[in-house]
Parts: C-alpha cells; sequence; structure tokens
C-alpha cells in the first residue's frame, strides 16, 4: 500500500534548518571561539575580514554567524548588523552603528569621530563590548567615499588607544568583501590602516559535499518517511548543487523536494536516482534558477525589475529607457507601498541591478557624451517567468 514521503512540510518553511545546521562547522566555530576569548579577556580590538565570490553563500555563512553570536556574546556585547550596499555613505553607516548602540546619544552637527566617541562613552556606561557587522564592506568605497571609508576603519580600530585600561571598550569588527573588490581596496588603502584594522582574512569556501549531505539527511529525517531516502540520492544532490550552484544550500533543499513530489506523484515509495535526475530538468528549477539569481534584490529593486519588466511586455522590443519605465515604476512604488526615487537615484538603482544581475539584464547608455543620451535596459530572460517570479517575492500569488 502506497503511503507518501512527505511527512511534514512545515520543516522546509523558512531557513531554520539551514541556521541549525553544521554548515562552515570548522570556520564559524572558529570564529566564535575566538570573539569569546577576545570580550571576556578585555581586549581592545580584533577584526575578521570574509573575502567571498558568492554573495548568495556569503548571505548564508553570515546569517548562521550572526545567528550564533547572538546566542553566545549577548552578554557580553552588543551586536550590530549593518548593510553597506543600503547605507550607501559611510555617514550614514556610522549613524546606524551609534544608534544601535544608544538612539538618544545627540548625532546633529558631530563629525564621525565625535559620533563614535560619543558611542564608546555610551559603551563605558552601560559596560559592555561592541561586535560590528559591516556586511559588503566594498560599498563604501566608491570614488568620493573612498577616503572616508578609510578613515572609518582606521578611527574604528584606534578608539581605545587615548583610554586607560580599566575604561577599555572591547571593539570587534567582521566585515564581508568580495574578492575582486578586496584586492583593489588593499592595494590602495595606506599601511597604517593595513596594520591596524585588517587583523584576520578569511576566505569563503562552498560548502563540502559532506555538509550538505548532513543538511539533507536532517531535512530528510524531519520532513519525510523513514527509509523514503538513500545516502546514494543525497550524495547526488549534494554533488549537482556543487557542480551547478557553488553549493548553495537552499538549492539543495529545493532540489531533493522538488525529488520527492516527482516520486509521490508516480506514486513511489523511496526517492531514487531517476527522480532527482528527473527533478534537475523539470521547467520549475530552471524557473528557479531566476529566483536563485534575484537573492540579493532588496524590496525596491524587485520593485524597479518589476516596471522594467512590464515596460518591456508593453513596448514589445529589447530594450526600454529609463524615461519609458518611470510611470510604470511609480504607479507600482504606490501599489507596493514604496517610495519613489528621483532621477539620479533611479539611474543609480537600475545601475545597481544591472551589475547584480550580469548576464539576466544589461545597461548601456546610448550617445555617451552627446546631447540627447538614453539608457537603455535589456533584459536576457522569459518576461512573463521573470514576471510571475517577482510578483511572488513581492508577496503576491
Amino acid at each position: 500500500m502506497y503511503s507518501g514521503i512527505l511527512i511534514n512540510s512545515e520543516v522546509l518553511k523558512g531557513d531554520s534548518i539551514i541556521l541549525e545546521s553544521s554548515l562552515w562547522n570548522d570556520m564559524i566555530g572558529e570564529i566564535v571561539s575566538d570573539l569569546e576569548s577576545f570580550f571576556s579577556n578585555g581586549e581592545m580590538f580584533n577584526s575578521w575580514s570574509i573575502v567571498y565570490e558568492a554573495r548568495n553563500l556569503k548571505n548564508i555563512f553570515l546569517r548562521i554567524l550572526l545567528d550564533k553570536t547572538k546566542k553566545n556574546l549577548a552578554d557580553k556585547a552588543i551586536i550590530i548588523y549593518i548593510n553597506c550596499r543600503r547605507r550607501k555613505r559611510v555617514y550614514n553607516a556610522v549613524l546606524d552603528i551609534v544608534r544601535g548602540v544608544n538612539k538618544s546619544l545627540p548625532t546633529r552637527g558631530l563629525s564621525l569621530e565625535e559620533l563614535l566617541e560619543e558611542m564608546m562613552n555610551s559603551l563605558r556606561r552601560i559596560k559592555k563590548g561592541l561586535l560590528l557587522y559591516l556586511d559588503e564592506l566594498e560599498e563604501l568605497f566608491f570614488e568620493e567615499e573612498f577616503d572616508k571609508a578609510k578613515n572609518l576603519l582606521y578611527v574604528l580600530s584606534r578608539m581605545n588607544e587615548k583610554i586607560g585600561k580599566p575604561q577599555v571598550v572591547s571593539l570587534a569588527v567582521i566585515t564581508t568583501i568580495h574578492a575582486k573588490a578586496f584586492s583593489k581596496i588593499f592595494t590602495k588603502i595606506d599601511g597604517s590602516t593595513k596594520a591596524s584594522f585588517f587583523r584576520k582574512e578569511i576566505f569563503l569556501r562552498a560548502p563540502t559535499p559532506t555538509e550538505l549531505v548532513n543538511l539533507l539527511r536532517e531535512v530528510a529525517e524531519r520532513a519525510f518517511r523513514k527509509y523514503s531516502v538513500t545516502e546514494e540520492v543525497l550524495e547526488r544532490i549534494a554533488h549537482w548543487v556543487i557542480d551547478k550552484y557553488e553549493g548553495d544550500p537552499k538549492k539543495a533543499i529545493d532540489l531533493l523536494l522538488e525529488a520527492a513530489i516527482i516520486a509521490e506523484k508516480l506514486r513511489d515509495d523511496t526517492i531514487e536516482l531517476k527522480h532527482v535526475n528527473l527533478a534537475t530538468k523539470t521547467v520549475d528549477i530552471r524557473t528557479r534558477d531566476i529566483d536563485y539569481i534575484l537573492q540579493p534584490l532588496s524590496r525596491h529593486l524587485l520593485v524597479l525589475l518589476l516596471a522594467i519588466v512590464r515596460t518591456l511586455l508593453i513596448k514589445r522590443r529589447e530594450f526600454v529607457t529609463r524615461v519609458e519605465i518611470e510611470p510604470i515604476y511609480r504607479d507600482l512604488c504606490e501599489k507596493f507601498g514604496e517610495r519613489p526615487r528621483r532621477t539620479t537615484q533611479l539611474l543609480r538603482y537600475i545601475k545597481e541591478i544591472g551589475k547584480e544581475l550580469e548576464g539576466l539584464m544589461r545597461v548601456e547608455v546610448s550617445g555617451k557624451d552627446q546631447r540627447g543620451r538614453s539608457t537603455r535596459i535589456y533584459v536576457n530572460a522569459p518576461l512573463r517567468d521573470l514576471e510571475r517570479i517577482i510578483l511572488k517575492k513581492l508577496g503576491v500569488s
């Protein structure tokens, strides 16, 4: 008698099973252990620079690390996370840091150094350290902000120098930096900033096949009927995801679930390699490739991308311009409760999406350095599929 495979679908909702997994246990365990020693010993400053190539893996790694540091260090330090890509300007990032420590601290009319000094004084009063996450640090190092970003790192690393030992505030900083940007930044900053701020560098690797198999085994044990999936199947999925998706654990779980659904449709009692092979070829998995690519986009950028897609569908040509998408963009902003941006910021966002979705979207300037030039936006993806996936990510079924 056929008994089904999927018995607890709730396990597959959310990311709790990934956050509780043993992914990157060696790297994360070492960082957490170092941080515990750092704050317990009352040291002045230390930093960890996590250099990454795949943003989706970095995001998962950082979520696990954040989760573990909040559990282990909440009594020793205030923990603040800053996404530098969202903040754009160094001063905005500093304001977020200061407000994260104490919302009542004065912020008007103060320099960067004065703001940070007020923050340190507040930490001394409450007798806590600070663990600061600066995610995607490279986004602060653009031309007009480069010197300010460099100065921020130097000031953070030297905040305790004028203070006597009893008054020291333990300050630890964890940054994430894209590998390409890391080499460029490192060659441009001065030696004193390098020596003061960059203490430990960690190059983020992809999950190993063993780590992915362990994760998938945990998923199977909690979500599937007992003995419904073999180790051979789990290993096949792990290696396929490493080969195709840089070891993204979310894609591994997606593929295991897809194989289970196919097995159930065929009324088979166990998930076999034939089901995995079918799962890798289904339209559902292929369209989720787009979902995978869209992961880094914020809600506002998803609304903007939706405006681009809908304008392309209306115009029925290979490109659209910024002027053409703007009316639809403003209508969609109103519909989804987003504040529409003005032309200069809108152009920045269009370029940001083009950078994030390299291969799927291309942004070109026609008639460069001439009057009447326009920004042309091309999308290399099935527009209806892309529209449907964006709407789903925006919460529209």
